[in-house]
Order: structure tokens, then C-alpha cells, then sequence
């Protein structure tokens, strides 16, 4: 079988894989490419949350440490009962006895301090220079440290600027240089650095003494140092710009580099397209906490989750062409056995049936098919006695329209008749109703202009006239533009006829019976107006309830009136029909309101899909 003639009978076959492929690809092709286009916004974005908590921890960390060094140089100014209710200060203050007990000063400093530094681990020394006495003294959480004896403590700017201030100065991380040479020194501290004076001072430019605490410059690593997910560097700076520490050491005690980082100052660090920032500022220390994630970085997890959603893609495409193809082929089998079929039913074999084994919609067609060949089979052998049955109601037509005309034939007769007799009355009673007969045979269709359906009334009531000796009379106000609209037939006849039976069956002269017609708001209004008897508000209810009554539940006297509301509701909708008010004593008015149209407009509407 050449690859031509197996395209050939497979069309479906193959426009269904192919249908298959290009939504497989497509779909699976366009949440590969939204994945791995959010995936790094995704991960940016939780990274920074990440990334924002945890220099907030290290921000937060490094506060609680500036405060237990405000606390800790507050207690040198704390009365002790250990130290006879005296003060660290007290023992370098000349105004004070304390100072000059040289025998209990040195202990009591030198203990202060080493339970000072016992209590806080994080304080790498502590140092008190007695300015008085010309005296040091040291202690520190490291082993073997000490200071160089013949280094000068005692001049103000041996620390950081020498201005003197009661206030805490931080000095920058830096390698002491006043620590022994024989002493671990190999790492730079950040100093908190205070002058301590007489606690009845009024001005503070002689201070007594100078305490200074040492901190490793990169005690803030010890915030964050759970924090095994985290990608980027964290920098502390001073508001100068001094990088105080840097997370992968290479550019502490330098510094800042805003340049690599797309800015010029702390104020135009920001994140961009190639990093993610995030700084928090301390109140109390000065210092400016960075944290800055190379996207980068990023970028290359995301690398692995796309191999693995692409592996994913293409063994979801793999399973999805095997199990189509499968699918398709089954399928396109039971349609190429239902084509067949068809064709069978084509060339005329009507008694084709299908083997149907399975309820799907193919299912349903093979069912459908067999139902319209026994329906066909039907219908073909019945045809010959319909066509009979059609012939015979054409004839009956034909009979039932030869008697209306048998009819009027024989009023003409009648009237002719009594005219010889001189029975004037009764041959004009014959003769409008045999125009009425007339009007019947000569308005074909559901629909009639206002002008002749006028036309039909005025000829009933002519003929009513007769009956009740006069006993009323018809006005009409139509207006020229209403006359050619459409009515159903016989609408205002019925009307009338209840205004003739109950209004004025009790009058003997002066009835009036008043038809007004308009158009208004788009719809053609007919009233019918009486002035006879009337009715009470009761009787005008059950009159309204049995105009949507069946005529055999109408109430006696509105069947008339029922029919023609029913039509006009069927034919045009609830909107439209009758409604009734009378007065006892002074009359009753129907109003009537229909859709403005002419009488093939309305005969268009009512035998088409409307109706």
C-alpha cells in the first residue's frame, strides 16, 4: 500500500493526530515557557521575603547588643553593696573614699570587669583607663590576651576622635594596635568607647576615665547563622559608607562599592534588573544593614527546574501521542464503518442496520441512523395513502367553500321574496345579514384593516337596530392615521355585542354605543364605550378574572370578551389585550390595545415563528 493511499483513507486519522499534536505542543509548550518566565519573579519575590527577615534579624541583633553595652556602662555608675555600696566611677573619682583605698580598688575593678565579660560572651574585651591614677585595666573572653604595657592609654584621642562627650562613639572595625604582640590579634573589633564622669557633674569636659568594649567585627554572622537558605551578602555600613562587615569577607573595613551595584550612594540602592536589595536602618546604632541577592544566582536554580518540567513535557507529550494515535484509530474505525453504512442508505439499501455496542456519541448516530432508515422505510410505504388522504381533503375544501355561497345564495332568496311580500323589515333584516355572510367570504385570513372591521360593525349593529326597535345608536372616532392598521378579525364585534346583550337590554331609547381608535406609545388603542346599566366593582373583578379563563369556565356573558382576550395574548403577549371598568348606572368601557401594524405585517407575524 503506497503512502498515498494510506494518507488517503486515514484523512481523519491523521487531522486528529495532528489536531493532538499542536494542542499538545502549544499547551505544553506555552506553561513551559509561562513557568520558566515566572519562575524567577517567584523565587525573587519569596527570596526577598526571605532575604528581608533575615536582615531584620541581624538588624535586630545588633540592637540588642548596643543596648547590653548602654546597660553595661550604666553599671559603672550602679552603687554596689558588694563593693561597700560604692561605684565602679567612685573608685576613679579623686572626690570620692573609695579612690583612695588603693588596697580594696584593684579587686574590685578587676572583678567587675571579669563578671562583665563572663555575662556576655559576645564582648570580645573590656577596658578601663583611670585617667587619675594613670592606670589600665583590662580583661577579655579570649585567652591569652592582653594589652602592651608601654602603649599610652592616657591621651583622649587614643580611640577614635578624642572629643570629649558623655555619649557612646562606635569606632569602625579595626585591628587594635594597642593589644601585645603576643597576644592573638589577627582580627579587627568595633569599639564602643565612653568617657565616664563624676556623676555630679554640671559640665563634661574633664572626664575621670574612658571605658571601651571590644566586639568582633563579624559578630553579626551569628543572627543569621541558622539561616542555612540564604543565597545573598549582608553588609553593615556607618552612614559614612564603611563597610563594618561583609558576609563573605572581601571588602570589610573598605569602602562600600555602590558602583558595582548600579548607584552612587546609600540612597540610590535599590533592587534592579540584576540584583535584589534590601537595607534596614538602626535608630540607636547608625548603622545601615544590607542585603543584596545576585539574580543570578537565581537564575541558575531555575535552570534545573526547567530541565525537569521540560523531561516532564516531553514524556507527557510521548504518552499523549501514543494514547491519541490508539484513540484516534478506534475511532476513526467505527466512523469509516458508519460511512459505509451511510452510503448503503445512499444507493437506496434501506434495510442497512448498524450493530450498536456502545452508548457515546458515534453510538448515538449509528442508533440515529438506523431509526431514520426505519422511519424512511415508514414513510415510503405510507406516501401512496397520504397522497390519497390529501386528495380527498382538497375535494372537501373545495365542498366546504361551495357552502357559504349555497348559503348567502339562499338569503338573496329569502330577501327577494319577502320584497314581493312587502315585508320591508324583514328582507333589510335578510340582506345585512346576508352582507355579513358576504364580509366572512370575502376577508380571507386571521387579520383585517381597522376600516373594515369598522365596516363589519357597523353592519351588525345596523342589523341589532332592527331587533331592539332603535332602542340605540353607534358612534365611531377613528383616527385617518389608525383606519389601515391591522386588527385580528372580528375583535370589536364581540365587544360590541356584550355592550348590545348586557348594557342595553334594559333601554328602551337613548343607548349610544361610542368606538374611539388612536395611536399612542406605539400601540393601536380601541375603546368601546357604553351608557348603559353598568356594573358594581364585584361584578367588574369577575369579569377581568374570566377573560384569562377557558370559555367553558367563563363567567356568563364575557365569552366574547374571553376569546378576544386570549387571542390577542397568544398571538402578541401578555402586554397586550383587554381590560374592563364600568360604574353602575352610567356605563362600561372596554379598552382593547394591540402592536401597531398593517393587516400583512400582522398576518407575516402571527403565522410565523412568533406565533
Amino acid at each position: 500500500m503506497t503512502l498515498y493511499k494510506i494518507i488517503r483513507e486515514n484523512k481523519f486519522t491523521l487531522k486528529l493526530m495532528l489536531t493532538y499534536c499542536l494542542i499538545i505542543f502549544l499547551g505544553l509548550g506555552l506553561t513551559s515557557y509561562l513557568v520558566t518566565a515566572n519562575m524567577i519573579e517567584i523565587l525573587s519575590e519569596m527570596e526577598s521575603r526571605f532575604d528581608t527577615e533575615v536582615i531584620q534579624k541581624v538588624k535586630n541583633y545588633s540592637d540588642e547588643r548596643y543596648r547590653d553595652v548602654k546597660d553595661i556602662f550604666a553599671r559603672f555608675y550602679q552603687k554596689q553593696y558588694s563593693n561597700n555600696n560604692t561605684s565602679i566611677v567612685d573608685f576613679i573619682n579623686p572626690n570620692k573614699a573609695a579612690q583612695r583605698d588603693n588596697s580594696y580598688k584593684a579587686v574590685a575593678i578587676a572583678g567587675y570587669l571579669q563578671d562583665t565579660c563572663s555575662a556576655n560572651t559576645t564582648i570580645t574585651d573590656l577596658l578601663l583607663v583611670d585617667y587619675i591614677e594613670q592606670e589600665i585595666y583590662f580583661c577579655s573572653n579570649m585567652h591569652n590576651r592582653d594589652v602592651s604595657l608601654d602603649y599610652d592609654f592616657f591621651r583622649y584621642n587614643f580611640l577614635g576622635s578624642g572629643e570629649v562627650r558623655n555619649k557612646i562613639e562606635i569606632v569602625p572595625n579595626y585591628i587594635p594596635d594597642y593589644i601585645g604582640s603576643s597576644s592573638a590579634n589577627d582580627f579587627p573589633v568595633i569599639s564602643y568607647r565612653i568617657f565616664l564622669f563624676d556623676e555630679n557633674a554640671i559640665r563634661f569636659d574633664k572626664p575621670l576615665g574612658m571605658a571601651v568594649i571590644n566586639m568582633r567585627a563579624d559578630f553579626f554572622k551569628i543572627a543569621y547563622r541558622d539561616s542555612s537558605r540564604f543565597k545573598g551578602d549582608i553588609y553593615v555600613l556607618n552612614q559614612a559608607g564603611l563597610t563594618l562587615f561583609d558576609s563573605s569577607g572581601s571588602i570589610t573595613g573598605t569602602p562600600f562599592p555602590f558602583a558595582a551595584y548600579g548607584a552612587d550612594s546609600l540612597d540610590t540602592l535599590e533592587t534592579n534588573h540584576q540584583n535584589i536589595v534590601n537595607m534596614r536602618f538602626s535608630e540607636e546604632t547608625g548603622f545601615v544593614f544590607v542585603d543584596i541577592v545576585d539574580k543570578r544566582i537565581i537564575e541558575k536554580e531555575t535552570d534545573g527546574i526547567r530541565t525537569i518540567i521540560n523531561k516532564i513535557i516531553a514524556v507527557c507529550v510521548a504518552l499523549t501521542m501514543a494514547i491519541g494515535f490508539i484513540s484516534a484509530s478506534l475511532l476513526a474505525k467505527r466512523i469509516k464503518s458508519l460511512v459505509r453504512k451511510m452510503k448503503d442508505v445512499q444507493s437506496g439499501k434501506l434495510d442497512t442496520r448498524l450493530d450498536v455496542k456502545a452508548t457515546d456519541e458515534i453510538g448515538y448516530l449509528e442508533r440515529s441512523l438506523n431509526t431514520m432508515c426505519d422511519k424512511l422505510s415508514a414513510y415510503i410505504k405510507n406516501v401512496y395513502v397520504f397522497e390519497i388522504k390529501t386528495k380527498t381533503a382538497e375535494l372537501q375544501a373545495l365542498q366546504a367553500q361551495i357552502d357559504p355561497h349555497f348559503l348567502f345564495n339562499t338569503l338573496e332568496s329569502i330577501r327577494t321574496t319577502a320584497q314581493l311580500n312587502k315585508d320591508t323589515q324583514t328582507a333589510k333584516m335578510v340582506h345585512l345579514l346576508g352582507n355579513l355572510f358576504r364580509w366572512n367570504i370575502r376577508t380571507r385570513g386571521i387579520a383585517v384593516d381597522l376600516k373594515q372591521e369598522i365596516d363589519y360593525v357597523r353592519a351588525y349593529i345596523e342589523l341589532q337596530k332592527l331587533r331592539y326597535d332603535n332602542a340605540f345608536d353607534l358612534r365611531v372616532h377613528i383616527e385617518n392615521n389608525a383606519l389601515k392598521l391591522g386588527v385580528l378579525k372580528l375583535t370589536l364585534q364581540p365587544i360590541v355585542e356584550n355592550a348590545i346583550q348586557h348594557g342595553m337590554g334594559e333601554k328602551a331609547s337613548g343607548g349610544l354605543i361610542t368606538i374611539h381608535g388612536w395611536v399612542s406609545e406605539g400601540r393601536l388603542r380601541l375603546q368601546v364605550s357604553d351608557n348603559g346599566k353598568g356594573m358594581d366593582a364585584q361584578k367588574v373583578r369577575e369579569v377581568i378574572a374570566g377573560l384569562s379563563r377557558n370559555q367553558e369556565d367563563s363567567a356568563a356573558g364575557s365569552v366574547g370578551l374571553s376569546n378576544v382576550h386570549q387571542r390577542c395574548c397568544i398571538l402578541f403577549g401578555s402586554q397586550y389585550g383587554l381590560s374592563v371598568t364600568s360604574t353602575v348606572a352610567v356605563g362600561t368601557q372596554v379598552d382593547l390595545s394591540l402592536p401597531v401594524m398593517c393587516k400583512e405585517e400582522m398576518e407575516q407575524y402571527v403565522q410565523g415563528a412568533h406565533r
